[in-house]
């Protein structure tokens, strides 16, 4: 059995996606559940995810047009925003520190 790495589902399996879209197909169960090897990072089982290459070859001539769903879209968090709106409704951005005087 072998672990493959981030980098390795790349370099080895084609696998092109992100992690934030690894992980959304993870936890929508479209994809191999990762192994946790260390506290910060993670790995897939080969065997796995050779299965799931197998199944979406498999399933190439029988979709009509391949989904484009974005599996965890909803869920994301909405982008943070750099201006705010004041109680009239208009955009305003932050207003920068204050500069200080030339010295001389």
């Amino acid at each position: 059995m072998r672990i493959l790495t981030f980098a390795e589902l790349k370099s080895l399996k084609g696998v092109f996606y992100s992690r934030r879209y690894l992980r959304d197909l993870c936890e929508a169960g479209k994809f191999p559940q990762p192994v946790p090897i260390s506290a910060a990072r993670i790995g897939w089982v080969e065997e796995e995810v050779d299965q799931w290459l197998a199944e979406k070859i498999a399933q190439r001539g029988t979709d009509a047009a391949p989904s484009r769903d974005r599996v965890g879209v909803a869920a994301r968090k909405p982008a943070r925003r750099r201006a705010e709106c004041s109680p009239a409704g208009i955009v305003t951005s932050p207003k920068p520190p204050p500069t200080p005087p030339p010295r001389h």
